[in-house]
């Protein structure tokens, strides 16, 4: 997403509209947040930058968490 690099080990479904589907662990470990209803995901990068990614927005949106791990 954008500059941000989320690794992951994606495996091809074929003719699926499916885009893509990540397992809980891959999701806890980024400390995803998702919001079905905005199409949006929150996840966590390993610099501890909560980058979020809405759907139909090209816009990706930067935020650095406090201490706590709040935005």
């Amino acid at each position: 997403m954008g500059n941000y690099k989320f690794l992951s080990s994606p495996m091809v479904l074929g003719d699926s509209d499916i885009d893509l589907i990540l397992g809980m662990d891959w999701l806890s470990k980024h400390k995803a947040q998702l919001d079905c209803a905005a199409r949006e995901i929150q996840l966590t990068h390993s610099s501890e930058e909560a980058i979020i990614y809405a759907a139909g927005d090209e816009i990706i949106r930067q935020f650095s968490l406090n201490e706590k791990g709040e935005l």
